[in-house]
């Protein structure tokens, strides 16, 4: 679950499925700057991950990515993801509860969401507990599936609790 499950541990101890180090009781670790990257970072869950991008890049999905785990991901101020105007970028899922029956929460730092379309949340849907920290969600369009229906959300549709820290939508 992305999470150091050893007693305590110190940070920078390697995680036990060598993914990363542990830090402050998570796996951390950098992903490559790719698609699949971002997806892999999610999957292991815990962070904060980070992304092996040489200089500024922009990743173009293929689909909507989904986040069904807690995870923070950090772009670093050089990670722009796209939609490229025909999928939602980021749908962060419901229900992710803990072991004690505590929801758990998502961190974006540092991305810009771009290009997303979609009915709802063409940016950022958002059905859980999100931060969205230092980030950009520009240039998305929500639009219904059939005209002259319209839809809702264009940079963000929050379904749940968001919580934004100099961060930009527009």
């Amino acid at each position: 679950d992305g999470r150091c499950v050893h007693s305590p541990v110190a940070d920078g101890t390697p995680c036990a499925d060598r993914a990363g180090t542990c830090q402050q009781g998570f796996c951390s670790a950098e992903f490559p700057c790719s698609e699949q990257g971002i997806r892999d970072a999610i999957a292991l869950g815990g962070g904060p991950h980070t992304f092996a991008c040489t200089g500024s890049q922009t990743v173009i999905t293929t689909d909507e990515i989904v986040i069904d785990k807690q995870v923070i991901l950090d772009g670093e101020g050089r990670l722009t993801v796209s939609g490229n105007d025909t999928h939602g970028v980021f749908h962060h899922q419901f229900g992710l509860i803990d072991i004690d029956g505590n929801e758990l929460g998502v961190g974006l730092r540092r991305f810009s969401i771009v290009r997303g379309r979609a009915d709802r949340g063409a940016g950022i849907y958002n059905s859980g507990r999100l931060v969205l920290a230092d980030c950009t969600v520009s240039e998305n369009t929500a639009a219904g599936s059939i005209p002259p229906s319209v839809g809702h959300g264009g940079g963000i549709y929050n379904d749940r609790q968001l919580t934004l820290i100099r961060t930009l939508v527009s």
